[in-house]
């Protein structure tokens, strides 16, 4: 199922309307749907379609050939040789313009070297006077921000564009989870975020719980191996980053404890954040509008690797139903404590979508009469408006409603973030008594329900 994409196929599809030469590059995690992306892009284009191999050079060259009809065929033994006849059907534009995409470029690189100075070459050559589109695509993430992207690359300063491939957001992996009730969606994507392969896997037929230990606990199961497939892709010493990541899934934040956690130098626990935040894996958490040198920490920001290293990791499992089935119950019993900082995640996409911030964060800071942290789970902003005007919310995930004492509480805590003024929110998982329903009609607060949320069910 192809769901969202709206905004990169628009991107796509607008670079490739023009004429002459564009190279676009799309990256992003594997299983992310690059590749169902750019198959939906070429669909009724001129185009040819190479996927790199893990192979000898021998193979990779001949498996690019067949994509090429043998009439533009240059040569069958270098990479250069390759580019050259991707430049002849080119020249040959009779039929419109021509799309080259090669999809798992990092593999090619890593199989033919010189591959990144001999395209380099094509373009200046050949490929800048010619009407062809180059999408290259890679799911080694680091691999195509240092050989593509990068300034040492010989590529840099050659591209049109870039399309870095997020994950799907709450509401299109909800469309992928037909069957399931949204309070299923939204468990399954605290589970495994938006990647679209993952949530492929889920099967309304059989239930929640039998789809957790089928793809989770089961030893056959599809994730069983998947953090080891995720992590090896990316890193050459794969165990310390592991160690990292299982830090501060357990809740340390902060480089000295990730580093005391992990035995290792903050010198060294630095240069692993840094390349784990490159990634994708891992992202910088300051306080909205806060004094970022004092309080920046590290979270996880990956669906599957916080619910596997937090949750699943934690519970021995023996290849039986029965082991499987204790284990689900203890997995159901943390399953709501888990599922509230996802269920801020999805509220403060809300916010990005519906009440009018184009950046939202959380914020955290010393409140001086009580003497304590106080927290904000969501402090927003729009950042291209004239006025200074903030919105706060807090998020609740319980079985309860929420009441007045939430609102003021919110707004207590509110005053301790300057600013020009202040509107507010209240996400609530289960509802809102009949008075905080009636003062928020009064003062403009806005209440949001899962009814909001899941607009559609």
């Amino acid at each position: 199922m192809f769901v969202g994409r709206k905004e990169e196929m628009e991107e796509l599809e607008r670079v490739y309307r023009s004429t002459g030469y564009d190279l676009m590059v799309v990256y992003g995690r594997r299983r992310v749907g690059k590749t169902e992306l750019l198959e939906r892009f070429s669909e009724g284009k001129r185009c040819v379609f190479f996927t790199g191999r893990n192979d000898t050079p021998g193979n990779n060259i001949s498996a690019f050939l067949e994509e090429i009809p043998t009439k533009y065929i240059a040569g069958r033994e270098t990479i250069g040789q390759v580019l050259e006849s991707v430049a002849l059907m080119a020249e040959d534009g009779t039929d419109g313009r021509l799309l080259l995409i090669i999809d798992e470029f990092p593999y090619l690189v890593n199989s033919i070297p010189g591959t990144v100075s001999n395209l380099q070459i094509a373009i200046k050559k050949r490929f800048e006077k010619l009407n062809i589109m180059i999408v290259l695509c890679g799911s080694s993430v680091g691999a195509m921000i240092d050989g593509v992207l990068s300034k040492k690359s010989a590529l840099y300063g050659r591209r049109s564009g870039e399309i870095p491939l997020e994950p799907l957001d709450y509401l299109d992996a909800r469309e992928m989870l037909v069957g399931f009730t949204r309070d299923e969606a939204l468990a399954i994507y605290g589970m495994v975020g938006g990647v679209p392969a993952y949530l492929q896997k889920f099967n309304a037929s059989k239930g929640l719980d039998t789809n957790i230990a089928d793809l989770f606990l089961r030893r056959s199961g599809p994730f069983q191996d998947e953090v080891d497939f995720l992590m090896r892709e990316e890193m050459r010493s794969p165990e310390a980053y592991i160690a990292v990541i299982n830090a501060i899934a357990r809740g340390k934040t902060r480089i000295s404890d990730i580093s005391d956690a992990t035995k290792e130098s903050t010198a060294l626990t630095s240069k692993r954040i840094a390349d784990l935040v490159k990634l994708g894996f891992v992202r910088r958490n300051t306080p909205y509008r806060g004094d970022s040198t004092k309080r920046t920490g590290y979270v996880l920001n990956d669906n599957y690797l916080r619910f596997h290293y937090a949750i699943l990791a934690g519970h021995t499992v023996r290849n039986t139903d029965e082991s499987r089935a204790a284990a689900v119950r203890r997995i159901r019993g943390e399953l709501d404590s888990y599922l509230g900082r996802i269920f801020e995640d999805v509220c403060r996409t809300y916010c990005l979508k519906n009440l009018g911030c184009t950046e939202a964060g959380n914020w955290w800071g010393p409140d001086p009469v009580r003497r304590e942290t106080a927290e904000i789970d969501i402090v927003g902003a729009d950042t291209e408006a004239e006025d200074d005007i903030l919105l706060f919310a807090e998020c609740k995930y319980t079985n309860s409603d929420v009441g007045l004492s939430e609102l003021n509480t919110l707004k207590e805590r509110s005053m301790l973030v300057e600013c020009e003024g202040r509107r507010y929110a209240l996400f609530s998982a289960a509802g809102f008594d009949e008075k905080l329903v009636r003062v928020a009609e009064m003062e403009g607060v806005t209440l949001v329900s899962m009814d909001d949320l899941y607009p559609d069910g």
